[in-house]
């Protein structure tokens, strides 16, 4: 209900509060149409909600890189997640 009123926000989000919020048409489609990922291979998956708007989301990625050499190593894949969709 929250989400029809602009400038009302909660002064405390609740759990899985990113899941929803105001969505464009496009945004909602692009969400329900995903096909889920199937990972073969080790993959390390980077949360890049906040930096994916301002930038690529290569460049989104770089920045939101918190990992140790070691870890990534270990990885055969590198993929950037923006609220659940892979870019």
């Amino acid at each position: 209900m929250i989400d029809a009123y602009s400038g009302l926000t909660n002064a405390v989000p609740g759990s899985g509060s990113n899941e929803f919020g105001a969505m464009h048409a496009q945004e909602i489609v692009i969400k329900y149409q995903a096909e889920l990922a199937d990972f073969q291979h080790n993959a390390i998956i980077i949360n890049v909600n906040r930096t994916a708007t301002e930038s690529s989301p290569y460049e989104a990625a770089r920045y939101a890189w918190k990992i140790s050499p070691g870890k990534a190593a270990r990885a055969d894949i590198v993929v950037a997640v923006r609220f659940g969709i892979i870019n």
